[in-house]
């Protein structure tokens, strides 16, 4: 640019030297305005001066051009770099095909309401290890499932298919948890970390020394704030872009079962060995809501938290509502042991799976059972609803994950 200069400058300088300026006339006068008899001369000088001034001005429309292209270049590759480092991106699901080379068709139940999901490694091998926990994501396009294994796996429900494979994690997996936006995975266990993905990346963007056993995980409902449950009795919320814990509640060494964050004013429920707590990590205080006396296993509420289920280990569960058991003793579920518990998220249905592959659906107003299926043969060891609550996912502890289309008559019968 600074060469392009020079030769505008020089151009100037040739007319101010020979002194002449184009008359309107076709004439040619000084710069003191006097007219000269060389009009030959004087066009010819004309010429050379329009021709220099066309010159320079195509010369800065040039400079200017391919300066404003290359802070334009920068300014797109500064973005692009963002982006890539960016938690809320929204990843493009690569191009998927089933075994055969075709692409995939969308996927179909089979006739009793079933889809079986099972992980597979890229030479479409079934992957060793036990899925004992789901999660569909918030906007009914994904569903996440982990358990004793190398990876957390991502699906598209779209196809059936995995869209990703996430993880830089050792040990066990025991909870994950989406975004409020579906743009972001919590996951922990046995290796006392907490992690956080995007999509797009199959590293952790973020790893929080926990200290101990990872048991729950929940979001705050506007996804600033992580809150982490542990085997040591310990509640933590966390800041998911420092890894900066915030603030911590013991529950006085009671393993920490569930957690869950309905709203930012009502606080955080924490589900642990003897019971249910409320507590504000803003201020600090702590409401018991429940004692339940048994040792707690399992636990899920409504979805406003203002009621309570939780199991203890055996074949039955216990129903409360603000503090107080509902019906005053446990409630049969099934002839073995509950493994899983989850309330559906439109308050209507709570769903209980046993050790023996059952699962049974519950109408949460009366405690009437609406149905009961087999679930998954190898046991109910995780459960997650859709968000409609028209589809339930049953973990069993194998590399298959199986996903329950709920019949039109259940969910009549489930009520208002």
């Amino acid at each position: 640019m600074a060469g392009l200069t020079a030769c505008q400058d020089s151009s100037i300088l040739r007319l101010i030297e020979v002194g002449w300026l184009v008359g309107l006339d076709g004439g040619v006068k000084d710069r003191f305005g006097n007219t000269h008899i060389e009009p030959e001369l004087a066009k010819s000088r004309s010429r050379s001066a329009f021709t220099l001034l066309v010159v320079s001005v195509v010369s800065i429309a040039l400079v200017v051009f391919l300066v404003g292209s290359s802070l334009l270049g920068l300014f797109s590759l500064r973005t692009s770099g963002l982006e890539e480092e960016g938690a809320d991106v929204t990843p493009v699901l690569p191009p998927v095909t089933t075994p055969n080379g075709t692409n995939s068709s969308p996927i179909t139940f089979d006739e009793s309401g079933v889809l079986l999901l099972t992980s597979v490694d890229s030479d479409q091998s079934t992957v060793p290890g036990a899925m004992t926990e789901v999660a569909f994501s918030p906007d009914k396009t994904m569903i996440a499932a982990a358990g004793i294994g190398e990876t957390v796996d991502i699906w598209d429900l779209s196809r059936g298919l995995v869209i990703t494979k996430l993880g830089g994690f050792q040990g066990h997996i025991d909870s994950i948890a989406w975004s409020p936006g579906s743009k972001r995975i919590a996951g922990g266990g046995k290796d006392d970390h907490l992690y956080l993905w995007t999509l797009d990346h199959p590293e952790p963007r973020m790893a929080f020394d926990h200290r101990d056993e990872v048991t729950a995980i929940a979001w705050a409902p506007d996804g600033s704030q992580l809150v982490t449950g542990s085997r040591s009795g310990l509640a933590r919320t966390w800041h998911p872009e420092s890894t900066r814990r915030i603030a911590q509640f013991a529950t006085g060494g009671n393993p920490v079962r569930a957690v869950t964050w309905p709203s930012l004013m009502q606080g955080i429920t924490v589900a642990h060995g003897r019971g249910f707590d409320n507590w504000n990590p803003t201020t600090g205080d702590v409401q018991e809501l429940v004692s339940s006396g048994t040792s707690l296993t399992d636990a899920s509420w409504s979805p406003d938290g203002s009621r309570q289920v939780s199991s203890d280990n055996g074949t039955h569960f216990y129903l409360y509502s603000s503090g107080v058991s509902v019906t005053g003793r446990p409630i049969q579920a099934h002839n073995v042991d509950i493994g899983a518990l989850a309330w559906s998220p439109d308050g209507r249905i709570i769903a209980t799976g046993a050790e023996d592959g059952t699962v049974a659906l519950w109408r949460a107003s009366d405690r009437n059972k609406l149905a009961e299926f087999e679930g998954h043969p190898n046991g109910v060891i995780g459960l997650d609803w859709l968000s409609d609550s028209t589809q339930l996912a049953v973990a069993g502890g194998t590399s298959t994950i199986r996903i329950h289309l709920l019949e039109s008559s259940v969910l009549e019968q489930a009520g208002g």
